[in-house]
């Protein structure tokens, strides 16, 4: 059902897009893995209340911060947002050379 709604281009940048996906979500456990380990060497010296709630702490910071970089990664302006910004500095500078003394 779905194959008859999206068009051959689409249903082919979602094949490609899949294992780029794939990868990034492999990193980021990755990452948190690492984020974990160096939290729990940083609370070893703490007693032990204080150990126990800066790894409780530590570990649903390690969690969420996926999620949250993710979020605020979401907005990736379109290349061509940037090429018609660049276009239009350059022609602001053009404008700025012809009228200079």
């Amino acid at each position: 059902m779905l194959a008859e709604i999206l068009s051959p281009e689409v249903r082919e940048m979602i094949l490609e897009g899949v294992p780029v996906i794939i990868s990034l979500i492999i990193i980021e456990g990755l990452l948190s893995v690492d984020n974990a380990l160096g939290i729990a060497a940083m609370a070893s010296h703490l007693p032990g209340k204080q150990k126990y709630w800066a790894l409780r702490v530590g570990i649903f910071w390690v969690l969420l911060s996926p999620f949250r970089l993710f979020f605020k990664k979401a907005h990736i302006p379109e290349p061509i947002e940037e090429v018609e910004h660049a276009l239009e500095i350059l022609h602001d500078a053009e404008e700025r050379e012809k009228h200079a003394p």
